[in-house]
């Protein structure tokens, strides 16, 4: 979900929804073909993320097609859609969305594709394509001068936001788990295998790794006054950002 100007903004099944924040109120709501599977707004229009289904004859689901839909916030009425990726991939993860440029990565099937497009003209900036790779890409931030990409169920990946350019993908570890990615202006954090791995966003490097201090499952992390908030097993933790010229424990 989003917040913004008074109002909330989440998806659903089929439906894209607009709440007054203090009441609940639905002040509207837009039906589409497949999921509102997440939102970004900016600059007051809702820009949401969906999968529309495909069946064949016998009833099938065959094929994940992701569309991008931008919607005036205060009504509702649809500005403009655009298909992702050629058709092929569901958007799991909410734009992101910086100077006008829109940033989105599919998931699910092949080939999995990441790509830039002016929002204003939705002229299609760059796009990459990895014929052999499928992935879960459901969140993405701007670190500097380049776009990550959580890649589930075991990757993170960088990519050069003028260009297009794919920098690094990094395996952190085998294991499932993956968190949200989150930028303190330096470096990436990412917590996978439940554990938090600080990353050097111009090259993949972890610098980095941080289990919890009883050996707790660190699961979701955000940041935030300097500090990374993290949903441990059992409770909730705060830590220090990494800092090179300090002991990081």
């Amino acid at each position: 979900m989003a917040y913004y100007d008074g109002k909330i903004y989440v998806g659903g099944w089929s439906n894209l929804y607009c709440l007054d924040a203090l009441s609940g109120e639905i002040l509207w709501q837009y039906e589409l073909p497949g999921n509102a599977n997440d939102v970004t707004v900016y600059n007051d229009v809702v820009y949401t993320s969906t999968d529309h289904k495909i069946y064949n004859s016998s009833g099938a689901d065959t094929s994940d097609v992701g569309w991008i839909y931008a919607f005036n916030k205060d009504t509702g009425d649809t500005l403009w859609t655009l298909r992702i990726n050629d058709g092929i991939g569901s958007l799991d993860m909410a734009p992101v969305i910086e100077d006008d440029i829109l940033y989105i990565g599919t998931s699910w099937r092949k080939p999995f594709g990441v790509q830039a497009f002016d929002i204003n003209t939705r002229e299609e900036l760059w796009h990459d394509r990895m014929p052999n790779y499928e992935f879960i890409c459901d969140h993405g931030i701007i670190a500097g001068d380049v776009l990550v990409l959580s890649l589930a169920w075991y990757a993170i990946g960088g990519w050069d936001k003028k260009t297009g350019e794919r920098l690094w993908i990094t395996w952190p570890s085998q294991n499932y788990n993956w968190s949200r990615v989150c930028y303190d202006g330096r470096y990436v954090y990412y917590s996978h295998g439940w554990i938090i791995r600080v990353i050097e966003p111009e090259t993949g490097e972890i610098v980095y790794s941080k289990k919890g201090p009883e050996g707790e499952p660190l699961v979701m992390i955000s940041i935030g006054n300097r500090k990374i908030f993290v949903q441990g097993g059992s409770r909730l933790m705060a830590f220090e950002l990494y800092d090179p010229e300090d002991d990081p424990e």
